[in-house]
């Protein structure tokens, strides 16, 4: 996340795809919703954001949560409400709120 965070989207990916095949393997599903989460904010965050699929992995990470019955993590808030308005993306925001 701290690459999100500073704006190195591809090094973002790599460590977000390393974390999803990583926690599959160990069979853990909270985190996992929560990857999703983080890859939907790489999705709303880019210069040129591709919001359809930010759209998309938040509603996945939403359904698999419920499915779990797990609570949003607050932690998940923080990134959003931090990161991705830094991105300066009025869409972006309004995609969120």
């Amino acid at each position: 996340m701290v690459a999100l965070e500073h704006g190195n989207y591809d090094e973002a990916k790599n460590h977000l795809v390393e974390s999803l095949t990583l926690l599959h393997e160990l069979g853990e599903r909270w985190q996992t919703a929560h990857t999703l989460e983080v890859f939907a904010s790489l999705a709303a965050g880019q210069e040129n954001p591709n919001l359809l699929r930010a759209a998309w992995l938040f509603g996945a990470a939403e359904v698999f949560r419920e499915t779990l019955s797990a609570r949003y993590c607050h932690f998940s808030g923080i990134l959003t409400s931090t990161a991705l308005p830094a991105s300066g993306h009025n869409s972006t925001r309004r995609l969120l709120q």
